[in-house]
């Protein structure tokens, strides 16, 4: 399983934290995340999926994720 944060992804006001089994489902999850609770932060990441700033996040997004062990 992959876990990343909102702090992991230099928004260090928010403490939401996701869990996914695939890096797909864990972009799409961050996705959600930002569209609602940090829209100023990443507004050109949420559209076009294969704009720059979508692939900057992806990126981002894998540079500081994790996998963590399930029980």
């Amino acid at each position: 399983m992959y876990e990343v944060s909102c702090r992991e992804l230099a928004l260090t006001d928010c403490d939401f934290d996701l869990m996914a089994f695939s890096l797909e489902r864990l972009e799409f999850g961050i996705i959600a995340h930002v569209r609602y609770e940090h829209p100023d932060a990443y507004t050109a990441a949420i559209g076009d999926h294969d704009s720059p700033e979508r692939k900057a996040l992806r990126e981002r997004i894998a540079a500081a994720v994790h996998e963590v062990a399930v029980a």
